[in-house]
């Protein structure tokens, strides 16, 4: 009898033992599950390393019998298939940022496998559970290919409207999608629109201010932003109003901190 001792590092075998080339013949017969029997001629460990990772070589291919991505599984003179796929994880964190025209989509990927091919977020504003390829799903990816937290701003969306979203990510080998759990969120409600003058830093210069040709929003239920009020020079709510004092429009003004918050109103005298 002919045999061959392998020490293969690349695949989860022994790190020594014996291989019979007339073992491996039968447990080739049927070349990838097809009807016709392999031959001398395509037995080699070339097609072993095909990935037959069976517990039991059968002709019929069952799901039953494949590997389930958890564990490699025993064959009578190796171990193969699965043991290298590695698994994936990524996790949806919570919506940041939310404001009336969208949110920051936040997700970590925790488990990067043999390799990602990509990251990022399937997101609806119709389906609840979001899916690659669906109907009124967007898929949007994000650079990188690292475990880690990342993020995609979502902007000039509808306001007070609900949003579902996962984050994804997907094997380098195969492209195939593992998916965190679902996170919804609503933007804010429709801002505020109000006019303003240009920003100036001392009452005596904001009181003397006459132009009020600029304008903001904010989302306040006031005509005018209230303290506590956040407040954007853009109507999506994606860019908060520069820090500085404005001068309002019969004589008031109001401060923005470095939040776009308004933390001071008042009188000019």
């Amino acid at each position: 009898m002919i045999t061959v001792t392998v020490k293969i590092n690349a695949m989860a075998v022994p790190s020594s033992g014996t291989l019979h080339l007339s073992k491996i013949e039968k447990e080739q017969q049927h070349d990838d599950y097809n009807s016709s029997a392999a031959t001398a001629s395509n037995i080699s460990l070339r097609n072993l390393s095909r990935g037959q990772g069976y517990d039991t070589i059968n002709t019929n291919n069952f799901a039953a019998n494949r590997p389930d991505g958890s564990a490699p599984h025993a064959m009578s003179e190796y171990y193969l298939y699965d043991h290298d796929i590695g698994s994936y994880s990524v996790t949806t964190n919570s919506a940041s940022i939310v404001v009336a025209g969208g949110a920051r989509l936040n997700g970590n990927v925790t488990n990067v496998g043999q390799g990602i091919g990509s990251k990022g977020f399937v997101w609806s504003q119709h389906d609840s559970t979001p899916v690659h390829g669906e109907t009124n799903v967007v898929t949007t990816s994000v650079s990188g290919t690292s475990t880690g937290s990342y993020y995609y701003d979502l902007t000039n969306r509808p306001a007070n409207t609900q949003f579902w979203y996962r984050a994804y990510v997907t094997s380098g080998d195969t492209g195939a999608y593992t998916y965190g759990s679902i996170v919804t969120f609503t933007t804010a409600s429709a801002l505020t629109s109000f006019n303003h003058s240009n920003g100036v830093m001392k009452i005596v210069m904001l009181c003397g201010y006459s132009s009020y040709g600029n304008t903001a929003y904010h989302d306040g239920s006031g005509s005018n932003p209230g303290v506590g009020d956040l407040v954007w020079s853009d109507s999506s709510g994606s860019t908060a109003l520069a820090e500085n004092r404005y001068k309002l429009a019969g004589g008031s003004w109001f401060l923005i901190n470095s939040s776009g918050a308004v933390s001071a109103v008042g009188i000019c005298s």
